[in-house]
């Protein structure tokens, strides 16, 4: 099921963070399989996906500034997968809220 509250909160003019769903077409029928997702900070742009099916973000970019920005960046993103979030009931605000406050931290150091 499509999340719409966090497309209408994350959509196209958000400038932190954007989002649009990935869909399939099934059997003649749209099937939400993830996100797209587009973080921003600064002049950093980092893009995101995120599977329904496992549960994952996974990074997709392939401009980094820096071997250190990548290889940090993805042990926050292998850390986030790692969580339960299935077992604490966090909604996808809350993982995005929290990918937003990782990243935060990363590049405003």
């Amino acid at each position: 099921m499509i999340d719409y509250t966090c497309l209408r909160k994350y959509d196209e003019w958000n400038e932190h963070f954007s989002m649009k769903a990935i869909t399939i077409n099934e059997n003649g029928k749209e099937k939400l399989i993830g996100y797209d997702c587009i973080y921003r900070y600064n002049t950093h742009e980092i893009k995101l996906e995120y599977r329904i099916l496992t549960q994952k973000w996974t990074l997709i970019n392939d401009k980094y500034n820096s071997e250190e920005e990548e290889k940090q960046l993805n042990k926050t993103i292998d850390f986030t997968n790692k969580f339960p979030w299935v077992d604490t009931g966090y909604t996808l605000d809350k993982r995005i809220q929290f990918i937003l406050r990782s990243f935060d931290d990363y590049f405003s150091s």
